[in-house]
């Protein structure tokens, strides 16, 4: 019989908001003390951010080594060149779920306890304090959506439950689990549960610093929930239903709309500099133009997590991961000077320094606190010229991915015969405005050619030209968030969409020696792109046979 230990996710969903900070075990909420007063929703809350830093760097392990950059490097033990070469992960480490778990375990029991918590004061609750409760349950339900997506991406398969877990349960129950055997299945069941709830963002400066909360260095919080329309019109990108690409379209427009009529600079394609988009990656600098939703560490506050180590040599990191030759090339980008070079390979092509390269001298494993971006700027932009491909708008995909508004329409008036007949679009460009160079533009690299309809010679159906312009978006991601544990689910998006495997295997296969790659092409084909692992094999389970 499979069954399930949870006794370790208890103390994850009971996190003080001192422990947040200090990570102290004496301040740790035990079970049967929280949630009894109002305070205490925020401080479970923390638990679950703090489950969410324990996890977030997993998939850059499990999942950019098996994408089209990074390699293991000699130091790398036996069990991650496992993962790179695409072997059985059945007791693999790296491979194993058990923080994904932890995290949804997290999520469920702060649900459960919220509920209670609710039951039982009725509407003694302030005014500040009932909306904050709705804000906090709406934020649980997102990171455990996020995590559950998290596993489509990398496992293709999931245990869907709703209870907290107080006790040991068989995986076989069918009044606990549901077992979700596909990764069309999750996404399902996340945009589900993203529904069931309206979602409302906390004020976390009014609550922590209430006399000045817009200036407070708490204000920075709105970044640590993965943002709701964001996770929905990725989730939307995958299921690709009716209706699905329109919303995406109106949930992305919608909010650049209303970050440019309030910022001039904030989340445009056309802000970056040598300066601030090495920043954005290495340094919890939060004044920068890009995060939407970050997990972010302190080392002061003994929050770490594994990128250092990964990535770097010296100050006690192994040095794990490198670019592959083959990878390492797709950047020689043509163009005035691609930020993203000079960023992901600051000093030499042998390492990865996005994460490292503009660091303050700060080095070493134990200072080993960079962001990690669940989504950025990048990803607003992205989406919208996926959403508005599968609309037909091809125009407006290929000038977001290239050149943006502001060269198309270099007057500042936006050609409406052109297309472009939503009115927000006229915020994108004007002479008081950051001018949009679009995704490629604003990193200083060529645009991509595509086939256009308006060519003189086109001779491809829609959907063939749809697929294309979906592969040259995903080639461009593949660049812009190498080695953040995000590529490969976009390539798995793809192949799913298409129904073709092919698509991660033409881009990954030809990173491996030439002897290696029939046989790491079957496996993807094979549809080895998803990682096996036997769920009785997780930390903490135990596995008997009656």
């Amino acid at each position: 019989m499979c069954t399930v230990s949870v006794l370790l996710a208890l103390y994850m969903s009971m996190v003080s908001c001192s422990d947040f900070f200090d990570t102290d075990p004496d301040t740790i909420l035990k079970d049967e003390d929280y949630i009894k007063t109002q305070n205490e929703m925020y401080y479970g809350y923390l638990g679950i951010i703090s489950a969410l830093q324990n996890v977030a760097d997993q998939a850059i392990y499990l999942t950019d080594t098996r994408a089209d950059l990074l390699e293991p490097t000699v130091n790398a033990s036996t069990e991650l060149w496992d993962v790179y070469n695409y072997e059985d992960l059945s007791n693999n480490p790296y491979a194993d779920p058990t923080k994904y778990y932890t995290l949804i375990i997290a999520c469920n029991d702060f649900i459960y306890k919220m509920k209670e918590y609710k039951e039982r004061v009725q509407d003694s609750m302030d005014e500040q304090g009932e909306v904050d409760f709705e804000a906090l349950m709406a934020g649980a339900i997102r990171v455990k959506a996020w995590t559950y997506f998290a596993l489509a991406r990398i496992y293709g398969e999931a245990y869907y439950f709703d209870d907290p877990l107080t006790k040991i349960i068989d995986l076989q129950d069918g009044s606990t689990f549901v077992y979700l055997t596909t990764y069309k299945d999750i996404v399902n069941k996340c945009i589900e549960i993203l529904d069931s709830v309206d979602h409302l963002d906390i004020d976390w400066g009014a609550w922590l610093d209430p006399e000045d909360p817009t200036n407070s260095e708490y204000a920075l919080w709105q970044f640590i929930t993965p943002d709701y329309k964001c996770l929905r019109s990725e989730l939307c990108l995958a299921r690709g239903a009716d209706g699905d690409y329109e919303w995406v379209k109106e949930a992305m427009l919608s909010m650049l709309y209303a970050e440019f009529n309030t910022s001039n600079r904030r989340w445009r394609m056309g802000n970056m500099t040598s300066n601030t988009y090495p920043r954005f990656f290495s340094r919890n600098s939060f004044t920068e133009y890009m995060p939407v939703s970050t997990v972010f560490y302190d080392y002061e506050k003994n929050q770490t997590n594994g990128l250092i180590n990964c990535f770097s040599e010296g100050g006690g990191a192994e040095y794990l991961l490198k670019p592959s030759v083959y990878g390492r090339e797709k950047f020689n980008e043509s163009g005035s000077g691609s930020l993203r070079t000079t960023t992901f390979f600051r000093n030499d092509d042998d390492h990865f320094s996005k994460f490292t390269g503009d660091r303050g001298g700060r080095t070493s494993v134990y200072q080993s606190d960079p962001p990690i971006q669940l989504y950025s700027s990048f990803d607003l932009h992205y989406m919208l010229a996926e959403a508005l491909n599968h609309l037909g708008n091809w125009r407006e995909c290929e000038t977001i991915l290239n050149n943006g508004l502001s060269n198309l329409f270099p007057s500042n008036t936006i050609d409406r015969t052109l297309g472009w007949d939503d009115m927000r679009w006229d915020i994108w460009i004007g002479r008081n405005v950051t001018p949009d160079t679009g995704i490629r533009g604003c990193l200083g690299v060529d645009a991509v050619e595509l086939p256009m309809p308006t060519d003189p010679v086109y001779r491809i159906t829609e959907e063939e030209r749809q697929k294309i312009y979906d592969l040259a978006l995903l080639d461009d991601m593949l660049m812009e968030f190498a080695g953040e544990g995000r590529a490969y689910g976009m390539m798995v998006r793809m192949a799913e969409r298409y129904n073709d495997p092919a698509i991660i295997g033409d881009r990954v296969a030809p990173k491996y020696p030439i002897y290696e790659q029939g046989d790491i092409r079957t496996k993807i084909m094979n549809g080895d792109y998803y990682v096996k692992y036997d769920l009785a094999n997780m930390s903490g389970e135990e596995d008997s046979q009656e």
